[in-house]
């Protein structure tokens, strides 16, 4: 039963799983009322928290969206529709770095120790064992390759991969490469604010 979304940053924002009736007043007294379920409403909260609210009316009027429309919407920036009892579940997590592990199907990626600019997460089976012992069956890593400016999945030798692994090793290394990419804007933003000064 899926009732939760999971966010980019690892956040999990719970909904429950029932259609509602909204006014979203805030946006006009005179905006129709509108039918979405309790996941459609939570993804329209979010988009506000996340600056994605402008993108998301891109596509329809508030009251012309349907509920795949917003869930589509939040699959392609990076967020997950999943059960709230395993989204909200403690990683068996050992090395003291917060852990993946609930966002995905079959894997985890595991931070591993960062680099001086750059993080690198191994990639490994989603089992109860430790970490000590998933460490052994290591899938690959995903770490930042300079020539392509961009986190790369590395994959160990003699693995094989089917489609779901495959989309979710390439939507977590989109996701790291914005995350650091905006980073940098940030940092660089504040630099050029400093010297304002």
């Amino acid at each position: 039963m899926n009732n939760a979304w999971l966010c980019p940053d690892g956040s999990v924002v719970p909904f429950e799983n029932e259609t509602e009736r909204s006014h979203m007043a805030r946006h006009g007294g005179d905006t129709p009322d509108f039918e979405l379920a309790a996941s459609s409403l939570a993804a329209i909260e979010l988009c506000h928290k996340h600056g994605l609210f402008d993108k998301l009316l891109e596509i329809a009027p508030l009251e012309d969206l349907t509920d795949r429309d917003v869930r589509d919407f939040m699959t392609r920036h990076g967020f997950k529709w999943a059960d709230k009892r395993v989204a909200m579940k403690k990683p068996n997590n050992n090395s003291g770095l917060p852990s993946t592990q609930e966002a995905f199907t079959y894997i985890i990626f595991e931070p591993a120790p960062p680099k001086p600019k750059t993080k690198v997460w191994w990639v490994l089976p989603r089992d109860d064992t430790p970490i000590e012992e998933k460490l052994k069956f290591q899938i690959g890593t995903v770490q930042w390759y300079g020539p392509w400016r961009k986190y790369c999945f590395m994959p160990a030798r003699n693995t094989v991969f089917e489609q779901v692994c495959l989309r979710e090793i390439a939507q977590f290394c989109e996701q790291q490469t914005n995350a650091h990419r905006a980073l940098a804007r940030s940092r660089a933003q504040a630099r050029v604010d400093t010297i304002k000064l």
